[in-house]
């Protein structure tokens, strides 16, 4: 049996790293419903906008350990908002929109 060290960073610090790493390499592919629509950021756009997103958030009064709803489809800016919100220092609770 393999066993799996869990990281001793938070998601939102290991992509900062990544970024840092890597800012010009792909980090988010969004392909859309046809190939007109499909989409994608670097490591450095994304670390730009969900910093900036996150610093918003964080005017807006969340703190730490705050519940953030995220309702929309799985694309590009639901990957931007959930790394905003723990930037913030907020969690994220996914809503599925195929639900009543």
């Amino acid at each position: 049996m393999v066993k799996f060290k869990y990281p001793d960073k938070l998601l939102h610090e290991m992509f900062s790293e990544q970024a840092e790493r890597t800012p010009d390499r792909t980090a988010i592919i969004d392909p859309g419903v046809n190939p007109a629509e499909y989409r994608q950021l670097s490591y450095a756009q994304v670390q730009s906008k969900t910093s900036l997103l996150g610093l918003w958030l964080r005017h807006k009064g969340v703190v730490e350990d705050c519940i953030i709803p995220i309702y929309m489809v799985r694309c590009l800016e639901f990957a931007l908002c959930y790394v905003s919100i723990l930037k913030s220092g907020g969690a994220y609770l996914p809503l599925e929109i195929g639900y009543p």
